[in-house]
């Protein structure tokens, strides 16, 4: 029987690859853009992974994202699913 040995350098570098990058990229702007005008992306390198940051750009998209959820809504209608990270501490 084989011995499973999890690479977490290896993993480590997937998640924050030029392609993560660009998926990660695609799938925000998927969301902004079912959103509607005045959302805006933002893709970046953190400590450990990839991350894109989809985000109301102006006070009007603010407010239509505070008063009816359309970042959760337009997160649903691309296919995807929001998560949030459990509070640590």
């Amino acid at each position: 029987m084989s011995k499973f040995v999890f690479n977490i350098d290896g993993l480590r570098e997937l998640m924050k690859s030029q392609g993560m990058q660009a998926k990660l990229t695609q799938a925000g702007g998927t969301v902004a853009g079912a959103a509607g005008s005045g959302y805006a992306t933002d893709t970046h390198v953190a400590p450990l992974t990839a991350v894109c940051t989809v985000y109301p750009s102006t006070r009007e998209a603010g407010l239509d994202n505070y008063l009816h959820n359309t970042l959760l809504k337009a997160t649903g209608s691309a296919g995807l699913r929001m998560t949030t990270h459990p509070k640590r501490g």
